[in-house]
């Protein structure tokens, strides 16, 4: 029978140098009387196993993590907490509980607790959030149709990095955002790239909110921007209307050059033949 592990608290800030800092757990299956405790780091590609319980009121801390760094509490079968004791920057990591049958039962995760520990000279601090418009640069598939504009939202200067980022629009496109924020010097930042497409693009007034949630370690902060499709300089007129008269213009313009290249290019001919019939030698 599978399990719901629900871990309440996504996110966690400390100072360096608190007492400790406690990560709880609740299962819904009584049946699982394993339950553990993993810790994955940023930057890290492995789960690291730091605690185990085969049931009520027994715990394990597996090496290299040592009982007075960390303490596992099992008071009910449905229930337990991971207690870091003196947390410092490399406990920071997000900490998952699971639960299973037995020692090598198929285990049931929750969703994880980032822990930031913050470090003694940096403040919180809120991101700034930014959506940069498209290229103007029209990109073409290779049948000729043009491809959907993209928008980028950037969240920077903030700190530490529990933020996540959204769009909103009636007319919401393809979404790639960052795996992770990235840290420039003491500050993070972050991207979100959304792509509408041209149908939907060539439609006045349409807005498009990117919004940011960041984290203090008390309350979220929501941080947005709003970036609106312009409408078309001449009134009544559609997106689609105005970007087909403005292509017609274009090809109107290079069929006027390229005849007034053909006209100057005939008039040279005929004033070299005339110059040529001047310069003959009479007899």
């Amino acid at each position: 029978m599978s399990a719901v592990n629900f871990q309440k608290l996504p996110s966690v800030l400390v100072r360096g140098g608190d007492q400790s800092v406690t990560l709880r757990c609740d299962q819904d299956n009584s049946q699982n009387y394993y339950m553990f405790w993993y810790r994955h780091p940023a930057g890290s590609g492995k789960m690291e196993l730091v605690a185990f319980s085969a049931g009520q009121d027994t715990a394990s801390i597996e090496a290299p993590f040592n009982k007075t760094k960390y303490t596992m509490t099992r008071p009910e079968v449905l229930r337990t907490s991971l207690q870091i004791h003196s947390p410092e920057a490399a406990d920071s990591a997000v900490y998952y509980c699971a639960s299973s049958l037995g020692a090598t039962s198929e285990a049931y995760f929750g969703a994880g607790t980032k822990l930031t520990v913050l470090e003694d000279d940096l403040y919180v601090t809120p991101p700034t959030v930014r959506i940069l418009p498209p290229s103007k640069e029209i990109r073409k598939d290779k049948e000729g149709n043009v491809k959907g504009r993209t928008l980028v939202c950037m969240a920077s200067g903030f700190y530490p990095d529990h933020v996540n980022m959204t769009w909103e629009s009636d007319n919401i496109g393809k979404v790639s955002t960052d795996a992770a924020a990235t840290r420039e010097d003491k500050y993070y930042k972050i991207t979100s790239r959304l792509t509408v497409s041209n149908k939907d693009w060539i439609e006045a007034k349409t807005k498009f909110k990117c919004i940011v949630n960041f984290f203090d370690g008390t309350k979220h902060i929501i941080k947005d921007d709003v970036f609106t499709i312009k409408p078309p300089l001449i009134p009544d007129m559609t997106r689609g209307k105005y970007v087909k008269i403005t292509q017609n213009a274009k090809l109107s313009y290079t069929v006027l050059i390229v005849k007034s290249c053909l006209y100057a290019a005939l008039v040279c001919f005929l004033v070299w033949k005339l110059k040529g019939k001047r310069e003959k030698p009479t007899k």
